[in-house]
């Protein structure tokens, strides 16, 4: 019988290390972080994976409330969010995320979003 989990939050492996705050995806079985155009993201890592195979908690893009994205760039609050390359997040591209509840002043920058059902604006 297969496992659930109602927290909205999971534990994976980590291929590699990985950033705080990034969409991340799921390949062979173990986490990376999420392309540009990967709308087949699963949530936002909670901290950093320094090394490979380091289990890290994913906080679910489906579960309720807002989740922590790091920036690509600068953007104001209330901004459509887009998937940007290692798993960040930025004001313009193709994959729909989510909209902004804080402002980015730069890349790096972690922000609060609230996430939109895969590709919903």
């Amino acid at each position: 019988m297969a496992a659930i989990n109602d927290t909205g939050r999971r534990a994976f492996i980590a291929t590699a290390a990985i950033a705080e705050a990034v969409r991340v995806k799921i390949v062979t079985g173990k986490l990376v972080a999420a392309d540009a155009d990967d709308e087949n993201w699963i949530g936002v890592t909670e901290r950093a994976a320094f090394n490979a195979d380091e289990v890290i908690t994913v906080a679910m893009r489906t579960k309720p409330g807002t989740l922590r994205g790091t920036a690509a760039g600068a953007f104001i609050a209330g901004a459509l969010l887009y998937a940007a390359a290692a798993g960040k997040i930025d004001d313009s591209g193709t994959v729909i995320v989510g909209t902004a509840i804080g402002a980015s002043s730069a890349d790096t920058d972690i922000v609060e979003f609230v996430p939109h059902a895969a590709g919903v604006a």
